[in-house]
């Protein structure tokens, strides 16, 4: 890919597309660029063969099977080159997959990139000539061809068994594949091994691949070997296994021949487990159930298998099934029935729900607590006051708002004195219940305090109490018939009587007799 003429530039994005019957796209290479003439550090920012990323992490909406795309600048040196600038931008390489039997297969550029605010060199062309400025360098294009001398020029390829290849994160292995030498239109190494066999891998933090015997001959093949560790990032991964001539070992023919290559692709898999719900609230003594899932990520496959683990150890849970095969693409489902005892807690409870495959595993939670009563009470009584003896009406009303029944214990304080109850209650979910009390005042002490009404015990998380209502009891007066009283009338008129009597006594004695 060579530029003429053109102003200053210090970097490009070109887009070459071609037929992928007759080509089909394998490198591009900057040895050689005019960019190098500027002094600083040639940057690839991105590289995409078809629709593979080489050189960063994805391809332009354009790429296609066919194209081929380089995008590059410079860092530091001069800044641009000098213009008029003329010379080679970088090197596209093909693989020759078929011939031309008539005319020429033409190599161009692909179509569609740029914008009317942002155009590129040559719109719709995808070729951006820069010069660090905000907008691209124009420039007029033209095209190649390629042609075949005549058909049926011998040549070879190189197949592969699989060309697919899956691991799992987090579990390391090796996986292999079988590349073969296929001979076309007569091409034959004669006996010897003719054909050479490497691969170029650009990534160093990935699987590891190597290839055996490194040459074969005819109806030969090889081994690629690519070992993966368990830390190994999630992602795929590409191999490009090439078949080029081994220069010191020609066929016997003297035949001219040239490279040829495939890829390999690698997967690093991994499964995903869900649960259906996030939290759940259970009716102390039932059973709920939600569902786990399982799902491929990046073509996974296996079988997982499922366990629980509760804290606090309060419900209890049962899996079913307690593993599921999962296909690549695919996801797989198991039951998870968790049943809260009778007795009152107050939870939450984590549920810890985990999926293992080997040495790779993952967990999710579920939050659960028990369904409890949510319990109100308002208190009514008949009068703010009365009189000791007196028997007042206390009316408690006791409302569960909660999801499950309430059991408590009810009653009723005046002050610090407990004058009704306590008295066993059990109420619904969403129940009212009213509770009258006769509080029959005799033998309390005349006062003014509260009356509250008071739920304690049971399965109730805390105890709660009614809003106070205040009632006077003041003493009774005295009545002539009441008990001591009496005593003392009676004791006052015995008194009378008995001075009566003396002074009668008294007077008899005083009298002289009469004649």
């Amino acid at each position: 890919m060579n530029i003429n003429d053109s102003d200053a530039l210090n970097g490009f994005d070109i887009t070459l597309k071609a037929d992928t019957t007759v080509l089909k796209p394998f490198d591009a290479d900057l040895t050689g660029s005019i960019l190098s003439s500027i002094g600083g550090t040639i940057q690839v920012l991105r590289k995409c063969i078809g629709v593979v990323p080489v050189v960063g992490t994805s391809c332009a909406s354009t790429s296609t099977s066919g194209t081929i795309e380089l995008a590059t600048g410079v860092q530091g040196g001069t800044g641009v080159t000098l213009p008029p600038t003329s010379g080679l931008l970088f090197t596209a390489v093909f693989s020759i997959v078929g011939n031309v039997t008539t005319g020429t297969s033409s190599v161009g550029f692909q179509t569609g990139c740029g914008t009317v605010q942002n155009p590129t060199s040559n719109p719709p062309n995808c070729v951006t000539i820069e010069n660090g400025s905000a907008f691209a360098v124009p420039e007029n294009l033209m095209t190649a061809a390629y042609s075949t001398s005549k058909t049926g020029v011998p040549y070879f390829h190189v197949s592969g068994s699989p060309t697919s290849v899956t691991f799992v994160k987090g579990v390391a292995g090796t996986k292999a594949s079988t590349i073969a030498l296929i001979e076309n239109d007569t091409f034959s190494c004669g006996g010897i091994n003719c054909v050479d066999v490497s691969f170029l891998y650009a990534n160093s933090t990935g699987p590891t691949a190597s290839v055996s015997p490194p040459s074969i001959t005819d109806g030969g093949t090889t081994t690629l070997t690519i070992t993966t560790t368990k830390f190994v990032a999630f992602g795929t991964y590409i191999v490009y296994v090439v078949g080029h001539a081994d220069t010191s070992n020609t066929p016997l023919s003297g035949n001219l021949y040239m490279g040829t290559f495939l890829t390999v692709t690698i997967h690093v898999s991994d499964f995903n487990l869900t649960v259906s719900v996030s939290t759940l609230t259970i009716k102390p003594g039932t059973s709920v159930t939600a569902t786990v899932t399982v799902s491929s990520l990046n073509s996974f496959s296996g079988t997982v298998a499922l366990s629980t683990s509760i804290s606090p150890a309060i419900p209890t849970t049962a899996l079913t099934p307690t593993s599921v095969t999962v296909s690549a693409a695919g996801s797989a489902t198991s039951t998870l029935n968790i049943t809260m005892p009778a007795t009152s807690q107050t939870g939450p409870f984590i549920i810890t729900i985990k999926g293992a495959f080997q040495s790779a595993s993952h967990s999710t939670t579920l939050s659960v607590s028990p369904g409890l009563p949510v319990i109100s009470i308002t208190l009514a009584v008949s009068a703010s006051s009365a009189k000791i003896g007196d028997v007042v009406k206390i009316t408690v009303t006791v409302q569960n708002t909660g999801t499950a029944a309430g059991n408590l214990l009810l009653g009723v304080n005046w002050g610090s004195v407990a004058v009704a109850g306590p008295t066993n209650v059990t109420i619904n979910a969403g129940a009212t219940q009213t509770i009258v009390y006769n509080w029959t005042t005799t033998g309390f002490n005349a006062g003014n305090f509260n009356l509250t009404a008071v739920a304690t015990g049971g399965n109730l998380p805390s105890s709660q109490s009614s809003t106070p209502s205040a009632l006077t009891l003041t003493s009774t007066p005295p009545s002539l018939l009441s008990g001591n009283l009496i005593w003392i009338v009676v004791g006052i008129v015995a008194a009378i009587i008995v001075i009566v009597a003396i002074t009668l006594l008294v007077r008899r004695r005083g009298k002289k007799p009469s004649i």
